[in-house]
């Protein structure tokens, strides 16, 4: 049994998927200029347009009677749909590459163990459910989690909330497929095969 196709792909372009770091939001910092100091710097400037920058401040800032400094606020920008689509992508497919990689390291435990004869066939299979319970319930906790943050941003920025429930399905059928993956493997390896 394959799980469902990644709801994901509905919304962003697969091929132009950017795999995000950890940004900072430029876009409602409060941005002061020095448009005395920038025509000293750059003598054509006549302009009698603020120059902004994105350098710190060192000194305080301003007062409004400070002629020499101008206060420019930025509004922030809401992303669109298709932008929070690719942040989420990137972060479930963190979380779904570390479930993998538990699986996987899961599975090599086991199969030691089993080699090992570390236990006896019934309890290697307790001890191991039970191992695999416990990764499930941290792979859900961190899901919800996620999944929480999204519908959060999804609501400040008023966009529709359907594929909340797309995703949960999608992260339902994953879990089965894994688990029934697991279980065949696992039996395989008791039985001998």
């Amino acid at each position: 049994m394959m799980p469902i196709e990644n709801p994901f792909y509905k919304y962003i372009d697969r091929d132009m998927i950017v795999e995000t770091a950890e940004s900072t939001d430029e876009n409602s910092e409060l941005l002061i200029s020095d448009e005395t100091n920038s025509r000293e710097n750059n003598p054509t400037n006549t302009s009698s347009k603020p120059v902004v920058s994105n350098t710190p401040l060192e000194e305080p800032l301003p007062s409004n009677n400070d002629d020499n400094y101008e206060e420019v606020i930025v509004e922030e920008v809401a992303p669109t749909f298709a932008e929070i689509a690719n942040d989420y992508y990137n972060n479930f497919k963190v979380l779904e590459n570390k479930l993998q990689n538990d699986l996987d390291n899961l599975i090599s435990q086991a199969v030691e163990d089993y080699t090992n004869k570390k236990y006896r066939k019934l309890r290697l299979v307790q001890v191991y459910l039970d191992k695999g319970n416990q990764l499930e319930a941290e792979a859900d906790k961190a899901f919800t989690s996620t999944l929480l943050e999204l519908e959060s941003l999804l609501d400040k920025h008023s966009y529709d909330k359907s594929i909340l429930s797309e995703i949960e399905n999608y992260y339902t059928s994953y879990k089965k497929s894994q688990k029934k993956e697991l279980i065949e493997k696992g039996m395989a390896i008791v039985n001998g095969n």
